[in-house]
Parts: structure tokens; sequence; C-alpha cells
């Protein structure tokens, strides 16, 4: 399922419910929260970061859900250390620590943040 989300933070709340109720319908609904967290965290990276709208597409094949972010902005992704006491930088730790796996891939224009979650058994 893919959905295109204009730069705009308002958007936020409608991927969110999108990302929760496009897992219910792949029946992976027990990974809609987590769905949910990580691309609210890769869409507020395409906007505020890269200044961009971003496509969001999400597949649940059995056992595994892969998702993607894709911006159309410049930048690269870097994971921050964070520090104690700041506002932001905690994102990309967010997707870290809440999938399986992830990666980053770099277009001439954009680039897309991948991420692997494998339902419980």
């Amino acid at each position: 399922m893919e959905r295109y989300f204009p730069a705009d933070l308002d958007q936020l709340g409608v991927a969110r419910t999108w990302s929760v109720a496009c897992c219910r319908e792949m029946g992976c609904a027990e990974l809609g929260a987590t769905v949910e967290l990580l691309v609210d965290e890769l869409l507020t990276n395409a906007f505020v970061h890269a200044g961009s709208s971003a496509a969001v597409c999400l597949v649940c094949d059995g056992p595994t859900l892969h998702g993607e972010v894709t911006d159309y902005g410049p930048g690269q992704v870097a994971r921050r250390d964070p520090e104690p006491g700041r506002i932001g930088g905690w994102g990309l730790q967010v997707v870290d620590g809440l999938s399986t796996q992830w990666s980053v891939g770099y277009h001439r224009v954009g680039k897309t943040v991948s991420f692997t979650l494998v339902r419980p058994v």
C-alpha cells in the first residue's frame, strides 16, 4: 500500500491513522502501533530535514512487514548520538530500536529509508 504526503507537519496525524489502517487491512494489525511510530519518525525527518514531501509504502508479506519512506529533498541521513536534555535527534534511534533492520538508499534526487519488522510468533 502506498500513499503520498505533502510536506506539512499537519499530515503526520493522517499518516499515523493511515499506517494503522494499512496494517489492519493487510492482516498484521499487531504491528500497527510500531509501524505508526516508525512512519511518524521518518516522515517528520523528510518534512523537517529534507524539506520535502514523501511517499510511504507498506507491504506485509507473511511473517515480515516492509516499510519505506521516500523523500525528494537533499541531504543525507545521519544518526546522531542523542544528548540528554536536547529536544530532537532521537528519531533514528527509535527506528533502530524498533525495527528488525533498516537502511537508506540514495537516489539522484532524494532518498529512501526502509525498515523491516518481523511479526511476533
